[in-house]
């Protein structure tokens, strides 16, 4: 038999034993899934659970029968995993069980005992919190053998990963992808009070969430310098690489992470405390961004200088403006050089400092939105359409709905439907109806008529594209990278 032969029987022979096997592995059920769990390889532990997770003939009744036997010495290394797949599933009738093991001397069996509990929701955190609370050894009521200092750790750590995973899921649930950065979508985070502050800030510095950052007193929010001393210690973190207790959304991932705390503290943010921190911050990375700039260039660090300015507009949104005012002025001034220069130079290279004219006024009327000056950002967005439509034929789409947001924000109602006519009269590779329904910067022409005429004379019909489809519960939107797109575009 030749080589070539020999090797597509091979390969026939392999692919044929593949087949057989996934049949045999999708004929497992449940039962023979729950038994692999006990199996001596992690890996095939963790691929067993997952498939469960996901199993419709899986009972909450098994999972504890499970858990029994192999507290009982049956194959206990499948107690994680068994934990896990409880807490995702949401079988509830596993808490008590939990919170048994939650006490363990063994702490990796504590530890997923302490997540299935957070998993499965606050009253069951609440009644391990509980029972931690009264198996301390110097409460009085001897319910285990571990120290006081441990029992005592096992409840902090319960709590922090309760408040981190309440924070994240109401963050997480508010998040738009299409969505701009509305003012008041995040307002419902100040129902956890101090404990949204930590949880934002690891997120926006990319900070490991520690256990003590969140272990508040019982019966008190932290005084001002308790709070002060938690910020410090995330900033000085040298740690990165902030872990969301669950698994992120489908469609939102770890670099979108430092745009949405940052939109959370836009709203929530505690300036007590963060003002100046978060000042302090921009400020290094405007001097970092400026360093590199002069001596090296420009393209090696340009995330500095637009983070810096996030944090502007954090600070902006609560009532402390200079940061963004000294941005508006340096930019201001770099839009009277170009002006200056493009009447200067000769006509064959005129075309060229007239675009970097419209860029420097572009950028200028989104800090001026930012800042809430609508009126000067809309006659900002007004010239800087005349110079581009002068250089290309046709009014910027972008620029030219910016516009009508900054119009629509300072309550000029028909002057910001008819910008808007005109923004969607040209390409609209960069806007979708949906998005357009839902922009809070539009907010004052949702409920008029012309409004959804407009967006269905160029999107076209469409049923149930009613104002209802708008993000009705959150009110006015903040500034959104110049007032509507630009900020979140890419995100499309």
């Amino acid at each position: 038999m030749t080589a070539p032969m020999r090797l597509l029987r091979t390969a026939a022979a392999a692919l044929l034993l593949f087949a057989a096997c996934g049949v045999a592995r999708a004929d497992l059920d449940a039962e023979a899934l729950l038994r692999e769990l006990g199996a001596d390889s992690a890996h095939v532990r963790r691929r067993s659970r997952l498939r469960l997770e996901m199993a419709d003939d899986v009972t909450s009744a098994a999972v504890v029968a499970a858990l029994v036997a192999a507290r009982a010495g049956d194959h206990p290394d499948a107690i994680p995993e068994l934990l896990a797949l409880a807490g995702a599933r949401g079988f509830t009738a596993v808490g008590d069980v939990a919170v048994n093991i939650a006490q363990d001397e063994d702490p990796i069996l504590a530890e997923a005992a302490l997540r299935c509990l957070v998993m499965l929701g606050p009253d069951h955190a609440r009644s391990g919190i509980a029972a931690l609370g009264v198996a301390r050894p110097d409460s009085g009521v001897a319910t285990t053998t571990l120290s006081a200092s441990i029992v005592g750790a096992r409840r902090d750590r319960l709590q922090a990963l309760a408040i981190q995973d309440a924070v994240e899921l109401d963050l997480f649930q508010r998040w738009r992808r299409k969505g701009g950065t509305y003012e008041g979508r995040f307002a419902l985070l100040k129902r956890h009070g101090w404990a949204a502050q930590p949880v934002l800030f690891a997120m926006l510095l990319d900070v490991p969430l520690e256990d003590r950052f969140l272990a508040l007193p019982e019966d008190r929010e932290p005084s001002l310098g308790e709070r002060f001393i938690v910020l410090r210690e995330i900033l000085r973190s040298h740690r990165r690489g902030y872990r969301t207790f669950r698994q992120l959304p489908r469609d939102l991932n770890a670099d979108d992470l430092f745009d949405l705390s940052a939109q959370a503290l836009m709203d929530v943010a505690d300036m007590d405390v963060l003002g100046d921190v978060l000042d302090a911050i921009a400020q290094t990375l405007e001097n970092a961004h400026d360093r590199y700039r002069w001596n090296i260039g420009f393209q090696l660090r340009p995330w500095e200088d637009s983070y810096a300015e996030v944090l502007g507009e954090i600070l902006a949104a609560h009532d402390r403006k200079e940061r963004l005012a000294r941005r508006a002025e340096r930019i201001e001034t770099a839009a009277r050089d170009s002006r200056r220069i493009a009447m200067r130079v000769p006509k064959e290279l005129r075309a060229r400092a007239l675009f970097s004219y419209a860029r420097d006024l572009t950028d200028l009327a989104g800090v001026l939105h930012r800042m809430r000056e609508f009126d000067r950002a809309a006659a900002v967005y007004a010239e800087s359409i005349r110079v581009s439509t002068e250089l290309g034929g046709e009014a910027p789409t972008i620029a030219a709905y910016n516009r009508a947001c900054a119009l629509a924000r300072a309550g000029h109602v028909d002057d910001a439907l008819k910008q808007l006519d005109v923004a969607l009269q040209s390409d609209l590779t960069d806007l979708r109806r949906g998005w357009v329904e839902e922009d809070g910067d539009l907010r004052t022409l949702r409920d008029d008529a012309r409004f959804q005429e407009i967006l269905d004379r160029h999107f076209g019909r469409e049923s149930g594209s009613a104002s209802g489809a708008a993000d009705t519960d959150s009110p006015a939107p903040a500034a959104d990278g110049g007032g509507g797109t630009s900020g979140s575009q890419s995100g499309e």
